[in-house]
């Protein structure tokens, strides 16, 4: 029995090195949040990464190919599975685009009001489903299902005037479909903001200032302004490295109603988490301060007709989305 537990002398170095020996481990695109979009070649030594190789995938996969077959309008749902978070968004860009294509200029209420009021709201959208899983990873698991229950409260509105919540498939090119929205409708929303910001204001700021949420955002993924610049990094992530860079405010990129209103936009100064989740946290605020301004301004419309190419951005609430649309059949786009 005693010989068995007897052996020869062993080098704790050579063990060592052989704990440490790196491995290579493929992450993604199991996850559905990054299908087809993102793949890692990750080097590890236990927990640790020492380095990573980036297979940038593409959010379209094949979206080109099916609207090639079919009217401009029948491509708008399309928009809404590239990111299903901000489909509202995306798809709103799509509109703009295919607009673009015979110079449409619009300045009625029923149109850039309405648009204006549900980017918006997507926008909350967004930030809470952004919010709650960055607060679900320090523990904070009552938030992370307290914010989706706010987005099911939000997506009703969506449900009402469209029949769905998720994929709503809202815009229409050149006309108004909102046969729903009106003057009771106005008043739910102004009242459920008005409530909503009670809450977020009173109950979760504080969030701001928990110790445990200090220690994990501060000082984690800082990106310099000239990393972000240099990038072509554009949204939230760039405006808390200090980047002013909002499509909604020059002139020249401006859609919808926003022209037309006073809202602020927020930069950060270290360009980390925390900056990026308080920027979130006062987006959120704004939007509604926006909303409020929309549902309370009218103005007068224009109609116009030309062109042949479109190329549209739009400020998504994660990053700033672009299309590029071209008219290859020109009977087609007034079917």
């Amino acid at each position: 029995m005693n010989n068995y537990f007897i052996s020869e002398k062993i080098d704790s170095k050579s063990i060592l090195k052989k704990e440490l020996k790196s491995m290579y481990v493929q992450f993604g695109p199991q996850h559905p949040g990054s299908h087809g979009l993102i793949r890692f070649t990750l080097e590890l030594v236990g927990e640790t990464i020492l380095s990573s190789i980036l297979y940038i995938g593409l959010l379209h996969r094949g979206t080109e190919k099916l609207m090639e077959t079919r009217p401009f309008y029948m491509g708008t749902p399309y928009m809404n599975r590239l990111d299903y978070v901000s489909s509202v968004s995306s798809e709103h860009a799509h509109i703009l685009a295919i607009e673009g294509l015979i110079d449409f200029k619009n300045n009625s209420s029923s149109f850039l009001k309405i648009r204006t009021v549900f980017d918006e709201l997507n926008r909350i959208l967004n930030h809470l489903m952004h919010i709650g899983v960055l607060l679900f990873d320090t523990g904070n698991f009552f938030i992370f299902f307290f914010f989706l229950e706010w987005r099911e409260h939000l997506m009703s509105f969506f449900e009402i005037v469209t029949g769905a919540r998720l994929h709503s498939a809202m815009y229409r090119p050149f006309e108004n479909r909102f046969n729903y929205f009106n003057f009771f409708l106005i008043e739910n929303i102004n009242y459920y903001l008005s409530y909503f910001l009670f809450f977020f204001k009173n109950f979760f700021q504080p969030l701001l200032f928990f110790r445990i949420v200090k220690i994990r955002f501060v000082g984690v993924g800082v990106l310099s302004k000239n990393l972000v610049q240099n990038a072509s990094i554009s949204g939230v992530i760039a405006r808390s490295s200090g980047l002013k860079y909002d499509v909604r405010l020059p002139a020249q990129t401006t859609y919808a109603y926003y022209k037309f209103l006073k809202f602020k936009t927020y930069i950060g100064t270290m360009g980390d988490l925390y900056d990026r989740i308080v920027i979130m946290f006062a987006e959120i605020v704004e939007s509604c301060i926006i909303i409020t301004q929309v549902l309370f301004k009218t103005y007068l419309s224009s109609f116009q007709l030309n062109s042949e190419l479109s190329e549209n951005s739009l400020h998504l609430e994660t990053d700033r989305y672009m299309l590029y649309v071209k008219d290859m059949d020109k009977i087609r786009q007034y079917v």
